[in-house]
């Protein structure tokens, strides 16, 4: 009886040393599939910060673009404060709406990128939006620069008609003043004949 027991006390350890041994390597097999679904996760992180990264750096470079401008039509406001009748704080105005579509759109990208769900598809339209933004902030630094050429032709245009008024102007006033000055000494003339009649 007692060899019996023996050998089912046994058995039973090594059940239970086998059932220990499965579930360690089960949840060693649970640890490698972890592992291996973060590496891919990594990667795509990294595939989709690189598929954006150049579109993030040009719309930081468009931005920049926009405050120096935004700098320069300040310093042009204030050295034209005196005699000037062109609404410069319009166009700054449209320069921070364009920098501001601008840094929402690449915030935009960036979070659909980085969020952990599909960051594949994620990183892929979050290039796609961030090139967008960026090409759509080129046409509006192309289109505000074409903008301020035609302001440019139309200030020289104003300039040459006022020029020109102001010497139409003053050339009438010329010839009144002699017509005026002809009329009064022909006047004074007839006025002293009579006199030494």
């Amino acid at each position: 009886m007692k060899g019996l027991q023996k050998q089912q006390q046994q058995q039973q350890q090594q059940q239970q040393q086998q059932q220990q041994q499965q579930q360690q390597q089960q949840q060693q097999q649970q640890q490698q599939q972890q592992q291996l679904l973060l590496l891919q996760q990594l990667q795509q992180h990294q595939e989709g910060f690189r598929l954006f990264r150049l579109p993030l750096q040009r719309l930081q470079h468009l931005q920049q673009q926009l405050l120096q401008q935004q700098q320069q039509e300040k310093q042009q406001e204030q050295q034209q404060q005196q005699g000037s009748d062109l609404p410069i704080h319009l166009k700054t105005l449209l320069l921070l709406r364009l920098a501001a579509a601008a840094a929402a759109a690449a915030a935009a990208a960036a979070a659909a990128a980085a969020a952990g769900a599909g960051a594949g598809a994620g990183a892929a339209a979050g290039a796609g939006a961030a090139a967008g933004a960026a090409a759509a902030a080129e046409a509006g630094v192309e289109r505000m620069s074409r903008r301020k050429e035609g302001q440019k032709e139309t200030e020289k245009e104003t300039e040459r008609r006022q020029k020109g008024d102001r010497k139409e102007t003053e050339r009438r006033q010329k010839g009144d003043r002699k017509e005026t000055e002809k009329e009064t000494e022909k006047e004074t003339e007839r006025r002293q004949k009579r006199r030494q009649m």
